[in-house]
């Protein structure tokens, strides 16, 4: 099995489990200093997604490379049947690398909702308001 279809064949109960809904979370802004709490979790929320993004990248980069590799290996090499029967996998402790890019895109999901409320009501405000 190819080393990007190992995300694709766990099964469903390996899932993250859904996250809140965003616009029940997040409703349209009302006041200033509500603006600024959606600010606040917007700032605190993209550093998060950036570096799990970051991190999803060089997970893909690596994955990249040892197919690269198994590809150039022969197939009947010890190694390689070793390799690709599973018995060299050794998960990292946290979460899964398919864990990792449901959580990335809930946050990328949120990200964007706050945004939109964010500019909808500075798009609502008075020409003074400081603009997101």
């Amino acid at each position: 099995m190819p080393p990007l279809a190992l995300a694709s064949s766990l099964p469903p109960a390996s899932r993250l489990s859904p996250l809140p809904q965003c616009p029940q979370k997040y409703p349209a802004i009302r006041s200033a200093p509500q603006r600024e709490q959606y600010k606040a979790v917007f700032c605190d929320q993209l550093a998060e997604y950036r570096e799990l993004r970051g991190r999803l990248r060089a997970a893909r980069r690596a994955l990249g490379e040892l197919d690269a590799l198994m590809s150039r290996a022969p197939r009947r090499a010890p190694r390689w049947e070793r390799v690709s029967n599973g018995e060299q996998w050794e998960p990292q402790p946290g979460l899964s690398l398919l864990e990792k890019q449901e959580r990335c895109n809930y946050l990328r999901k949120k990200l964007l909702h706050i945004k939109s409320r964010i500019r909808e009501y500075d798009h609502a405000a008075p020409e003074s308001s400081v603009c997101f």
